[in-house]
């Protein structure tokens, strides 16, 4: 935990930026990392654990049948989510689920939430509440993501063991049944990912760290917790909840960051089969959060730049070859966190948050258009988006 610790708060020191500016410039994203991190972690188990009946029949909270093309938490002055809507230029926005929040893509015109009263919940596009997986109450859980066959959820679960803090990945159906733990002890900040197929998981494992060097094992595993496969220790969980881990749209490999040097992170590819391993880029910024497109020929991921002379928050794409490298300047002197690809690869929808933001965890829902370069602001306090796919 403390290792994580260390990393995290050094992720962006390496921008480039003169040491006042960088001082200022860390000490807010700091504190909104903090902040996010905070309301990320602590929502799910403040929308399970602050309901105490055993059992509750489930609740609709379907207010519009409108769909749109995003959906998202957004987090009010009071710090309570909901799930909103909206088509991808900012116009239709409405409420799909009150109470509720949004951690995964949506899958077959369904989407798996964690909300008040019901618990973690299967819901439709509209926010009817299919099936409730588990009800309140409930322990720490976080980041339930429904498989690509909707079937299934992984999500992660804190245990305590005497004294130790772990971090469980758990499989569930999807209607509640055969809950069963496929790593007791997984990275404290690890985002699992589904593979293309829904049969395998990929995750961080906290490992050791080598020469000064931040090192997490990346493994595989069946979904039904068999056959888990070791592929390699250069990866790295960072930032919070901010994953830094992706399984190609053809199953063929995965991208993570790995820290190559002290303070420099870079994208790396894992082959998925063999654990080959092969870095994408070298320009030394500091990076995260690396995503594939959907025909799994080109990665966006965000880093810090002061190329023109300001510490300027990027979005960054770069064929999977090593070609076509791009930079959009999306923010200035902020964190941008969560970019996710357009089913059509011709947008990324990210979140920008503000050290000074007025409602913690929540930031600016940004859409970049890849062709044009051009980037419109979606709506405001946000945490994180998904496209309807």
């Amino acid at each position: 935990m403390v290792r994580h610790a260390k990393a995290r708060s050094k992720l962006w020191r390496n921008s480039g930026v003169p040491v006042d500016m960088r001082t200022e410039l860390i000490s807010s994203n700091s504190k909104a990392i903090m902040r996010t991190t905070l309301q990320a972690l602590l929502l799910a188990a403040s929308l399970l654990v602050g309901c105490q009946e055993s059992s509750i029949a489930p609740h609709n909270y379907k207010t519009d049948v409108r769909l749109g093309d995003l959906y998202y938490t957004v987090i009010d002055g009071n710090g309570d989510p909901a799930v909103y809507a909206i088509e991808a230029n900012g116009i239709n926005r409405h409420l799909i689920a009150n109470r509720s929040a949004i951690f995964g893509p949506l899958v077959n015109g369904e989407f798996v939430c964690v909300q008040l009263p019901n618990g973690m919940a299967v819901c439709s596009l509209t926010g009817d509440v299919l099936n409730v997986v588990q009800p309140p109450p409930a322990d720490f859980t976080a980041h339930p993501i429904l498989s690509p066959a909707g079937n299934k959820v992984v999500y992660r679960k804190t245990a305590f063991v005497k004294l130790d803090q772990l971090s469980e990945l758990h499989v569930v159906n999807s209607d509640g049944s055969s809950d069963v733990v496929v790593e007791p002890e997984a990275a404290s900040e690890t985002v699992p990912v589904w593979s293309p197929d829904g049969a395998m998981i990929a995750y961080l494992k906290q490992g050791v760290e080598q020469g000064g060097l931040n090192r997490d094992s990346l493994f595989v595993i069946n979904s039904d917790g068999t056959n888990k496969r070791f592929l390699t220790a250069e990866a790295v969980s960072m930032n919070n909840n901010f994953e830094s881990l992706d399984w190609s749209p053809d199953g063929t490999r995965l991208v993570c960051v790995t820290e190559t040097s002290s303070e420099v992170y870079e994208i790396l590819l894992v082959d998925a089969a063999s654990g080959a391993t092969e870095q994408l880029t070298f320009d030394g910024l500091p990076k995260a959060m690396p995503v594939w497109s959907p025909d799994s020929r080109t990665i966006a991921y965000v880093a810090a730049d002061r190329t023109t002379g300001l510490a300027r928050m990027s979005v960054f794409t770069i064929g999977a070859d090593g070609s076509d490298k791009r930079q959009y300047f999306v923010a200035l002197g902020e964190i941008l966190a969560f970019p996710q690809w357009s089913p059509d690869g011709a947008y990324i929808a990210m979140t920008e948050f503000n050290g000074n933001a007025p409602i913690e965890g929540a930031g600016l829902l940004k859409v970049l258009n890849i062709s044009s370069g051009d980037v419109q602001m979606i709506d405001l306090a946000v945490y994180k988006a998904f496209w309807k796919k």
